[in-house]
């Protein structure tokens, strides 16, 4: 897989280091390792990792602030990211969480639980450029409307941009229409992800239950636009 299968790991601690980088070690994976934030900054943009694992206190920055940098640069802003952290500190998931990151795992690190989160997180399918008007309703409720614009869309959920705050738990229904499409897609999605730079709130959001005939259009569609860099 090269370069889709490489992972950037950064602690500060060395021997969380090595420890960490010998669960992570598995068939057609490449890990990289940072000791600190600016230094797995600059190995993210030279190599574009399909993931960055990474803990809270990364010396000279702090992981939400790498979650910021590495979702505001073209590089890598597609790249997955998973936080180790301490179930004790549940604060710094939430800041992590609203940076950006995808997924977090908690301390004493279980290797099956690590090995499962590593491969969702592997194999993403690509996500394509996509920007069209997207009807949301809130939990179900058609009195409950908002307006946003997709950013980008792939088979299993799509990158979402409004100007309203979305409550973290909230069940949406989703409309839009696929270029040339005759008929609205219509799925119903749950956010897992929020980024909340650049001034403009951003949900990542995973479709739930999706017809197959609309997984079927949306499946066709994706592949034939341009790949995603938002």
């Amino acid at each position: 897989m090269g370069e889709q299968s490489t992972i950037l790991l950064a602690n500060r601690s060395r021997g969380t280091l090595l420890f960490d980088q010998a669960l992570l070690q598995g068939e057609g994976r490449r890990v990289r390792m940072a000791a600190r934030g600016t230094e797995a900054w600059r190995i993210a943009r030279e190599s574009r990792p399909r993931l960055v694992v990474f803990a809270f206190d990364l010396g000279d920055l702090r992981a939400p602030e790498l979650c910021r940098l590495l979702r505001n640069h073209e590089a890598t802003r597609r790249v997955s990211l998973l936080l180790l952290g301490e179930r004790s500190a549940a604060e710094q998931t939430d800041l992590c969480v609203a940076a950006g990151c995808n997924e977090v795992i908690y301390r004493p690190v279980h290797r099956s639980e690590l090995e499962e989160k590593v491969e969702k997180l592997l194999s993403v399918p690509p996500r394509r450029t996509v920007r069209t008007l997207t009807r949301i309703e809130l939990n179900g409720a058609a009195s409950s409307t908002l307006l946003g614009q997709s950013v980008n869309l792939s088979s299993t959920g799509m990158l979402l941009q409004l100007e309203q705050t979305l409550p973290p738990s909230a069940r949406l229904m989703l409309q839009f229409f696929l270029a040339d499409g005759s008929s609205p897609i219509r799925v119903h999605s749950e956010i897992v992800r929020a980024e909340f730079t650049g001034g403009t709130p951003r949900y990542g959001v995973r479709f739930v239950d999706v017809p197959s005939d609309q997984r079927t259009a949306i499946d066709s569609f994706v592949r034939q636009v341009p790949e995603a860099h938002a």
